[in-house]
């Protein structure tokens, strides 16, 4: 039995999207930009429904061989509200993706990424090198997420 199933073309739709742009960050800085942004949320009272997702635009290597992302933060509110610093989206929709469900150990994730990648290669799929992780559970051990990696 498999534990990584793909599928091709499903389309990610997101409504009411408190989007939260990030370019040229480390990854040290990404934990703490997503944990502002909870906190942020937290405090000041946002409704929102649905978990968090993330969107991995780019990843680059700087001259001095850091790493470095573009990053989107992104949750679903309940209505929209225009916030300094945040873009908003009454609706959201990608193209159509290849499209995984993980449920494991966290460690275990990159094992889904890369049947994604590999999955792609065997069958001569061409993807963008974007992909969005929708967090339905994330405890530091466990994780249920799907991920969704857009077609050129």
């Amino acid at each position: 039995m498999e534990k990584i199933t793909i599928q091709n073309g499903k389309v990610l739709k997101l409504a009411n999207v408190l989007i939260k742009k990030l370019y040229s960050v480390t990854l040290l800085e990404l934990d703490e930009a997503i944990n502002q942004m909870m906190q942020f949320i937290d405090v000041t009272g946002i409704q929102t429904c649905g978990p968090l997702i993330t969107h991995v635009k780019g990843t680059y290597v700087t001259a001095s061989g850091e790493v470095s992302v573009d990053y989107d933060i992104m949750i679903q509110t309940i209505g929209l509200t225009h916030i300094a610093g945040y873009d908003v989206k009454e609706t959201y929709k990608t193209g159509k993706c290849l499209y995984t469900h993980f449920d494991g150990v966290v460690d275990d994730f990159h094992f889904a990424q890369n049947k994604l990648a590999l999955y792609a290669w065997e069958n001569e799929i061409l993807t963008t090198g974007e992909e969005y992780i929708v967090y339905m559970e994330n405890d530091g051990f466990h994780l249920i997420a799907d991920i969704f990696r857009p077609l050129k």
